[in-house]
């Protein structure tokens, strides 16, 4: 038997966009995407990344300007420098709290609230990206919100090689799927959709 479940959110960022770690798989693309809003004519977008990461993304953007050739860049955005704890107002009805993820490099996951009617914030979206499993575990200290989200996205490693065992995901960085499946009981709400799987 499949079950069904449906999850709906109504929200509009046009122009935001969180990055976790600076690494090729998680930023690789940021150029790209760039590139893609300035020939779609849909402006600049503005990109919330761990602090010490900025220097590196405008350094990234003037390498890709300079090999284009051209004098006005289509490699230009936004950055905003975060750090676990702030704060960011998204549009009226949306904001985002960072909180600390535990990676084999610094990270950073985002929870997004929305607010109803009521003025009552509400945790919809949590993103960990890359992080141990121990973010799960230490919720309650790390984002006491994260578990009570709607929906909540992390990578999950070796679904394709299940053999491998839970200690190579650790020294990585990684959760492990197991580690999911052995703790189920945490998570709160159904949602939990996986990437890197």
């Amino acid at each position: 038997m499949v079950k069904y479940s449906v999850l709906m959110l109504d929200f509009h960022l046009d122009h935001s966009f969180l990055l976790t770690i600076y690494l090729l798989d998680h930023i690789g693309a940021i150029a790209q995407h760039m590139k893609k809003r300035a020939l779609n004519d849909l402006g600049t977008a503005t990109y919330f990344m761990p602090k010490h990461l900025v220097p590196h993304v405008k350094t990234i953007c003037d390498a890709f300007t300079d090999m284009s050739e051209k004098v006005d860049s289509d490699f230009v955005g936004t950055f905003v420098p975060v750090e676990p704890g702030n704060k960011y107002e998204l549009s009226n009805n949306w904001h985002v709290v960072v909180f600390s993820t535990d990676h084999s490099i610094t990270s950073v996951g985002y929870l997004l609230y929305s607010r109803d009617p009521t003025g009552k914030e509400v945790p919809q979206i949590a993103y960990l990206g890359d992080s141990r499993f121990t973010v799960i575990r230490e919720a309650n200290s790390l984002c006491p919100d994260l578990l009570s989200s709607r929906l909540l996205i992390m990578e999950a490693t070796f679904l394709d090689n299940p053999d491998r065992k839970i200690e190579s995901a650790k020294s990585h960085g990684h959760t492990h799927l197991d580690e999911i499946r052995q703790n189920a009981s945490l998570l709160k709400d159904p949602h939990v959709p996986r990437s890197n799987e």
